[in-house]
């Protein structure tokens, strides 16, 4: 086929999407649904959501602390972007093939996560550009290759009723929920007008496919619910917006053919129907992937990606060492609470860890492995333990040119503790002064810094927490002085007294916020919303099973799945 008429046919495609509203632009305030009945107002929607003015520059930041979502009995309907990792591992499972998303806006976190800022933004317009590439790519990958697209089809596209059927089964698995009518008669007629102009029903089912894929129903997951009379003014999720706000809890992706039909078949609605498809789907290999970019948001590991360290202050900062860093991270917190089945509370004070040649050089232990990852077991006496110890934490919480116990101890109180550290007032200078010639550690600096009693209420949470931390520098390795002075790591936490990094750790993984903490941290994630005032006692219900149940993984996020929340949203407002 000609260059010529695969832009024709890429025209027709973009043109009768776009004809109905389906290409690049989200819903408007006030304007339908595709597919829900409802409206595109969006409660108490934040400046760049979806009910307000689109923009890419959503807040990006904000404190992980309870009682910040609002009044209401449940976080609001809302629309929720797909995060890049959603829409990658989407495109593989419908399409089978990979796309690569590196050119696309990341979603910015809200409130200290990426899955809240989902529900919150707007797709950028340059963005838009990118993702139609991104969808004729992947299905000319697809359709044009015969495996692929047989595996796809199951019967042969030049026959029309072959063509016809995939595209509503096919248009089913993409949007997470049945065609409406209008939908099936729009992409019928783009289906049979290409292959009018193409005489090709493989190219025909390429066109429409891209034209699915630059849909808001696929590019955004609809949790709008239906009024509940029975538990009015909550609103319950229909089954496919159950479907796939479980399949992306569970599995980080679109739902499978499988939990599609428990939703057709009302089976979802149902506890035992339900609880079957969380058993089901904790037990695939995709949760694995998941509980990746779990503890990706919950430590906001997507920062070193982007880590930059000034290497006149670290020369061991290679190019290739953050990358090393965040697999170390995800590859120990999967052995302990996925694969062992570990408590939670051991990711603090474990002594494993999975490190590459150039970690082990970084830590100073021996790996058996040349290249790679392998298991090590750092010394019972050393100075390391746990996630707070490892490299990847400390370099993210470090300035480019030294290390930072402020941003330190700021992380620890408020995405590991839940605990809120009030922004500096405006006129304050957050600047540390000159290093004067006795004061030489940063512990000194700070003390100094202290003084300023604007700044003492702010730093007296976050800087004893840091100062643990100070015996590992901004890219983690090991010291015992700072300048030539020998470093003072002890400090107290909430009246628990420490004497150095691993100490802390001890104290923090014993300390009762910590559990409690990361039960809010699931909730938000599975929601994408913080948690309300009234939902005390669904934290403490949580809470207390995840505790008797021994703090392990597994069971937290079938306790969050399973509870009745998980299928509601509060009232319109």
């Amino acid at each position: 086929m000609s260059i010529h008429l695969r832009h024709m046919h890429w025209t027709l495609a973009v043109a009768l999407a776009a004809c109905s509203g389906e290409i690049g632009d989200p819903p408007r305030v006030g304007t339908p649904l595709p597919g829900t009945g409802q409206t595109g107002q969006i409660p108490n929607a934040a400046p760049g959501s979806l009910g307000g003015p689109a923009s890419p520059t959503t807040p990006t930041s904000g404190s992980n602390v309870p009682g910040a979502a609002g009044s209401g009995e449940l976080p609001a309907p809302r629309l929720r972007r797909l995060t890049l990792s959603q829409y990658q591992n989407s495109i593989r499972d419908l399409l089978g093939v990979g796309v690569d998303t590196s050119m696309l806006t990341a979603i910015p976190p809200l409130n200290g996560m990426r899955a809240i800022g989902a529900s919150n933004v707007a797709l950028p317009q340059r963005d838009v550009e990118i993702l139609e590439t991104l969808a004729s790519t992947a299905s000319a990958q697809a359709f044009g290759d015969a495996t692929i697209r047989q595996k796809l089809t199951g019967c042969d596209a030049t026959q029309s009723s072959c063509a016809e059927s995939f595209v509503v089964s096919f248009g089913q698995r993409v949007f997470r929920r049945p065609l409406t009518d209008a939908e099936r008669t729009r992409y019928l007629t783009l289906l049979r007008s290409a292959t009018q102009m193409s005489g090709d029903g493989w190219v025909a089912l390429r066109v429409v496919s891209q034209a699915l894929f630059q849909s808001p129903n696929f590019l955004y997951r609809a949790e709008l619910g239906e009024l509940d009379p029975v538990a009015t003014p909550r609103r319950s999720l229909s089954s496919y917006e159950i479907a796939a706000r479980l399949s992306f809890f569970l599995w980080n992706t679109t739902p499978d053919s499988a939990l599609l039909g428990a939703a057709d078949s009302g089976m979802l609605t149902k506890p035992a129907g339900f609880g079957t498809q969380v058993v089901r789907l904790l037990g695939d290999a995709r949760a694995t992937e998941a509980v990746d970019d779990l503890f990706d948001d919950y430590l906001r590991l997507d920062g070193l990606d982007a880590l930059v360290k000034l290497p006149e202050a670290y020369p061991a900062a290679t190019a290739t060492l953050p990358a090393a860093m965040k697999q170390e991270t995800l590859e120990s917190l999967r052995a302990l609470l996925w694969n062992e089945g570990g408590d939670f509370r051991d990711v603090f004070t474990t002594t494993r860890t999975f490190v590459n040649p150039e970690l082990a050089k970084l830590y100073g232990v021996k790996t058996s492995a040349a290249d790679g990852f392998s298991e090590v077991q750092l010394p019972a006496s050393g100075p390391r333990a746990g996630l707070l110890t490892q490299a990847g934490f400390l370099a993210l919480h470090s300035h480019p040119g030294r290390s930072s116990p402020t941003l330190r101890g700021k992380f620890l109180r408020e995405n590991l503790l839940c605990q809120a550290i009030p922004a500096p007032p405006d006129n304050v200078n957050t600047s540390l002064p000159a290093i004067p010639k006795d004061a030489m550690t940063a512990r000194q600096r700070l003390t100094k810094h202290r003084e300023d009693p604007s700044c003492s209420g702010c730093h007296s949470l976050m800087d004893p927490l840091g100062l643990a931390l100070e015996q590992f520098d901004g890219i983690g390795a090991f010291r015992q002085t700072e300048n030539g002075q020998p470093i003072d790591a002890s400090g107290e936490l909430d009246g628990q007294q420490f004497s150095d990094a691993r100490s802390l750790a001890e104290v923090l993984a014993m300390h009762p916020n910590t559990a409690d903490c990361f039960v809010r941290t699931v909730l938000r994630y599975a929601r994408g919303a913080l948690e309300n005032d009234t939902e005390t006692s669904l934290l403490a219900a949580v809470g207390g099973e995840f505790q008797s149940r021994g703090f392990k993984l597994q069971e937290l996020l079938s306790l969050v799945a399973s509870d009745p929340s998980f299928r509601q949203v509060g009232a319109l407002q």
